[in-house]
């Protein structure tokens, strides 16, 4: 299934090195520095990462029975993790669609890693 027309309430999950974090979206809110900004080949998502070495994936929720005289909808968090501990993450980019969801992170250390997303089924359906 397509993970951009899943239910806005399904779990997600971001796999990269040893940890893997499960997340329920939230609020916009970043904690810490915006070092970077990246959005996907559509614009509907984007990837932020932070001085703190974390990263912040954002989905925007259009919704097309809401009248906003054409403005796009507003970003909702989908994902966040802490992608590099002790070092800054200093570069993000989503990887080409045909790759699937992927973000790739560089840190001010020299590490580069790269997560993978992949869906889950939505909350309360365990």
């Amino acid at each position: 299934s397509n993970p951009r027309s899943a239910d806005p309430s399904a779990r997600r999950t971001m796999e990269g090195a040893d940890d893997t974090v499960f997340v329920q979206g939230t609020a916009l809110e970043t904690r810490g520095e915006v070092t970077a900004t990246a959005y996907d080949a559509s614009g509907t998502r984007m990837v932020t990462s932070t001085a703190e070495g974390a990263v912040h994936v954002w989905d925007r929720e259009d919704d097309p029975d809401e009248a906003t005289e054409g403005a796009p909808g507003p970003w909702r968090q989908t994902a966040a993790w802490a992608a590099h501990e002790n070092a800054s993450c200093e570069a993000i980019a989503f990887a080409p669609a045909e790759f699937g969801q992927c973000v790739a992170t560089a840190a001010s250390d020299g590490s580069v890693r790269v997560w993978r997303e992949k869906p889950l089924a939505p909350l309360g359906s365990d």
